[in-house]
């Protein structure tokens, strides 16, 4: 994100969140490098992204709870997604398609 995104350098990320730039260029580096809270957080507000984002546990940039009534699903197709049978990335992928049509 620090690149693709925001095109910035190391440098300038420091400067922007007073995270030596050494740290994050370790993290990027991926040198197994334990990343303390304060980082962690620091940096999720940065992004404007959660912390489960920023440790890859989700694919999701804003992670935010929903209801399942919210969601408006059939008992299926709540039975389908409760029951993990599905390949979610699949699924993502076909929701977000530019050929999948749906009603705004």
């Amino acid at each position: 994100m620090r690149v693709a995104e925001k095109r910035m350098s190391l440098q300038e990320l420091s400067d922007a969140t007073g995270i030596p730039s050494s740290t994050p260029g370790n993290y990027e580096k991926d040198e197994n490098v334990d990343m303390s809270l304060g980082n962690l957080l620091t940096l999720a507000d940065f992004y404007q992204v959660s912390t489960d984002y920023l440790l890859c546990r989700t694919e999701l940039r804003e992670h935010t709870n929903k209801s399942v009534s919210h969601l408006h699903l059939n008992d299926d197709a709540v039975q389908i997604l409760t029951d993990e049978k599905y390949n979610p990335r699949l699924l993502s992928e076909l929701l977000s398609h530019e050929s999948f049509h749906y009603k705004v």
